[in-house]
């Protein structure tokens, strides 16, 4: 089966925001990511910054 690397870049994102999760004894319930998601797409239309912010968070780029 052949990963594409996306899909590759995906999981290694996952894998690092566990062990982070795992050093730092920070957790997030699905519940509190996808609330925060909603809030930031709602705000999207009007405000740039913020469409920047929630691009960076899908590709797990600092911001």
């Amino acid at each position: 089966m052949e990963t594409s690397e996306s899909q590759t870049d995906f999981i290694t994102r996952a894998l690092l925001a566990r062990d982070e999760a795992k050093a730092t004894g920070e957790y997030y319930s699905a519940e509190e990511v996808l609330r925060e998601l909603d809030d930031l797409l709602a705000s999207v239309s009007t405000n740039h910054s913020t469409c920047e912010k929630l691009v960076k968070f899908c590709y797990g780029e600092k911001t």
